[in-house]
């Protein structure tokens, strides 16, 4: 609703839209570094403005999840290259907030998504138009990773997800919630409109992988319209 009611009053600028979603993201992350080094604090009824236990030592804000924090600075570094193209700024001070953000994230889904990104844009352009400072601070993360876990404990680490008897494996956990959709199936209409908001969670955990939970809550409509977003906005761009 706010991003419609700012669309109607800008109508439709996108200079002003673009600039209006990475101030907010600039407003969150330096929440997020408040709230991480509890400078500030907030509590209203059953919600509190905390470091969420399970990602002490990521930065979240008040977003809540490291990995959608990281997702809205990411999307917002793609937006500022846009904004620099346009009007031929350089934004230093803006670009130096947006990526200590995505660091302190910790995401790694906003990394390799920025990385696939910026690849995509300099193969059809000719150009690398990436930011030198994205490559140094990606490669201080990678560094910082292997030296802090170990190499042994990193490479470890990543097997772990491709082993589909471990339990916490993403290959498992998207095993078992395709095992749940379609035993959950027992008739037509729960296939097509699904099970309901948060029932996965409710009675499993999160799918980690978006579609699937998708298909999982809201069944086969919520599942297509997900993807056609997807492939509309790549037909239309």
């Amino acid at each position: 609703l706010p991003s419609l009611f700012l669309f109607r009053i800008y109508k439709g600028d996108l200079v002003s839209i673009l600039k209006i979603i990475i101030y907010f993201s600039v407003f969150s992350s330096l929440i997020a570094i408040f709230v991480f080094f509890d400078l500030i604090g907030y509590e209203k009824g059953d919600y509190k403005l905390i470091q969420n236990y399970w990602t002490a030592y990521r930065l979240h804000g008040f977003i809540g999840q490291p990995t959608a924090f990281g997702g809205l600075i990411g999307m917002s570094i793609m937006l500022l290259s846009y904004l620099s193209y346009l009007n031929k700024k350089n934004y230093t001070l803006i670009w130096l907030i947006l990526l200590i953000a995505l660091l302190g994230s910790g995401s790694r889904n906003a990394i390799v998504s920025l990385i696939i990104t910026y690849s995509f844009i300099g193969i059809i352009t000719n150009k690398i138009r990436i930011k030198p400072l994205i490559i140094i601070i990606l490669g201080i993360l990678a560094f910082y990773s292997l030296t802090y876990f170990g190499l042994e404990r990193f490479i470890a680490d990543r097997t772990l997800e491709f082993r589909s008897g471990n339990e916490d494996s993403r290959l498992y956990v998207w095993k078992s919630v395709l095992k749940l959709t379609f035993n959950s199936t027992n008739n037509l209409s729960s296939f097509i409109f699904g099970n309901g908001g948060n029932e996965l969670a409710s009675i499993y955990r999160a799918a980690f992988n978006t579609p699937l939970h998708l298909l999982y809550d809201y069944g086969l409509i919520g599942f297509a319209f997900y993807i056609i977003s997807f492939v509309h906005s790549l037909y239309v761009g």
